[in-house]
């Protein structure tokens, strides 16, 4: 029979009658302290305790977060643009292990997390929705949610891959994904580099921005914070601006490549003698069964690369994002008693709407590390060699976007001669005219108050011209926000107003009120500018005209 002692001085007696085996009887006394029982660590709602237990006593111990989850010290950032069906039947198969678009089974292709688990490569998937419209050729949301399962991202792409209403493009979309799968998006892909998305997501929250930030992108003012080159060094990016431009392969699904291994090559190159680099890139592709080969080369190339040996973090763009933010946000606490060091991380601190908490930690000791407990994680992995320690924690409850303030939106744009009113959805406090603008005209004078606002030109409105507000240039807010972008508002004629005489009205063609799936592109044309490209069958655009 066992009985539980307390903690303290005892004194054991046993005794033995004579009998079988034993000439006579015969009795033991002995004095032990008994020591107080190694209690497991206590639960926190919203903390998680670690463990760390040498061999020896140390003389000191310590544990740092890694600059890189799974203390790696290179990464890729892959993205694959406007959500076409190769996402699900051709990378995800091909990644994550199944059958993909060419009828070939293929395994799942695989690194460690520095201590011994598997982790599977990872691709970021930037979408314009369509993923409710069965039967369409898009991917479709039942077969995001089995990617986003096995570890995947999905980014805002904008809900019509441009459109004159920047917070309502990004937030429909938002709101969208989340309703069909659960996954909150914290990531946006700029399309085609236009104005008035950054300073959109900025507000909302945003983590990471992807692009190739061009010109009009620049207006946004966040140039400065702009990681060039396709790639981020991960000890010097300023964190609360993530924005990455972004290398273009959509030359890369032939034999060799293209210039995509040329690009790898560069990235391992420069993440060398401590600096620490996060490549990024993008394409439209791969999407065909006959571009299935060419991608597994090519992912191949990243996995058997000679500088690689397991150095390198495959991350989603959400998961990059939401790992930096996290070691930035946790309140560690640590304490050393004989020899175990004891690591409190506070996870109360960090955004309700961050999914992903995951960290890496390394124990700096001169002992080494007999074991480690880990409490109130999902999980976690430790090497005993490197005295690294994962800690895998996803939050369950994310913050609903639906229950997200929202800022003042402009209802109506309409013109009386050289007067526009503004219609608002809400009160706004504003003054002055910057952030204003009016192609073909000029804006002298702004007056109004609550949801009503009139703006005075220097001449008559006359159709085809457009109103853009620029939320980093001026002042509108209300609710506790700024009045985010509108580039290019059509507005309307007053009712029973004449409107103006004239010459025909000529519209360039990428020059939409609003679409969905067009892209435009650089053209080398005489005058340079800007031309419809990218177009596919279900696309569509629409004008704004008078």
């Amino acid at each position: 029979m066992a009985t539980v002692v307390a903690a303290g001085t005892a004194v054991i007696t046993a005794s033995q009658a004579a009998g079988t085996g034993f000439t006579a009887a015969n009795n033991v006394s002995q004095t032990q302290t008994i020591g107080a029982p190694s209690a497991a660590p206590a639960i926190t709602p919203g903390t998680i305790t670690v463990q760390v237990r040498f061999n020896t006593t140390p003389s000191s111990a310590s544990a740092s977060f890694a600059d890189m989850k799974y203390n790696k010290s290179v990464g890729f950032l892959f993205v694959k643009d406007d959500a076409h069906p190769g996402d699900y039947n051709l990378v995800y198969k091909v990644l994550n292990g199944g059958t993909a678009i060419d009828g070939k089974t293929y395994p799942r292709i695989t690194y460690t997390d520095g201590a011994g688990q598997a982790v599977g490569y990872k691709w970021s998937f930037a979408i314009n929705g369509r993923g409710d419209e069965p039967g369409s050729a898009y991917t479709q949301y039942p077969q995001y949610v089995e990617m986003i399962k096995a570890g995947f991202d999905v980014m805002n792409h904008t809900r019509n891959h441009g459109g004159f209403h920047r917070y309502q493009e990004i937030k429909e979309l938002e709101k969208e994904i989340y309703q069909n799968t659960g996954y909150r998006t914290r990531t946006g892909v700029i399309p085609t580099a236009d104005e008035g998305f950054v300073s959109s997501w900025v507000q909302e929250g945003y983590k990471f921005i992807g692009s190739s930030f061009g010109v009009t992108a620049s207006r946004d003012g966040y140039d400065s914070y702009i990681n060039w080159q396709d790639r981020a060094n991960v000890k010097t990016m300023n964190t609360n601006y993530l924005l990455v431009s972004r290398f273009l392969m959509d030359d890369m699904w032939k034999a060799d490549l293209g210039s995509a291994d040329s690009w790898v090559d560069g990235i391992f190159a420069a993440s060398t003698g401590g600096t620490k680099i996060m490549g990024h890139a993008f394409s439209h592709g791969p999407g065909g069964a006959a571009e299935v080969q060419y991608f597994q080369q090519f992912v191949q190339y990243v996995k058997n690369h000679p500088s690689n040996n397991d150095r390198a973090w495959i991350a989603g763009a959400q998961e990059f994002a939401e790992y930096y933010e996290t070691k930035e946000n946790v309140v560690k606490s640590e304490s050393l008693s004989g020899n175990t060091l004891t690591i409190t991380l506070d996870l109360s601190k960090i955004s309700t709407k961050n999914r992903l908490r995951d960290m890496s930690l390394v124990v700096n000791s001169d002992a080494s590390i007999s074991s480690v407990t880990v409490s109130g994680a999902d999980n976690f992995s430790f090497n005993a060699g490197t005295k690294l320690i994962n800690v895998y924690k996803t939050n369950p409850n994310v913050s609903s976007p639906f229950d997200d303030p929202t800022p003042p939106q402009i209802t109506s744009v309409k013109a009386n001669g050289n007067k526009l009113t503004i219609t608002y959805d809400k009160a706004v406090t504003q003054s002055g005219i910057a952030g204003y603008e009016v192609a073909g005209n000029a804006v002298t004078g702004l007056s109004g108050s609550g949801t009503s606002y009139t703006l005075t030109l220097q001449n008559n409105w006359a159709a085809g011209q457009k109103l853009s507000y620029r939320m980093q240039q001026g002042n509108a807010s209300g609710n506790g926000l700024k009045v985010t972008s509108y580039i290019e508002h059509p507005i309307d004629q007053e009712t029973g107003v004449t409107p103006p005489t004239g010459s025909s009205l000529r519209i360039e063609a990428e020059r939409y009120a609003s679409m969905s799936g067009i892209q435009v592109e650089n053209t080398g044309d005489e005058g340079g500018g800007q031309n419809v490209g990218y177009v596919d069958a279900g696309d569509w655009m629409s004008y704004s005209v008078g």
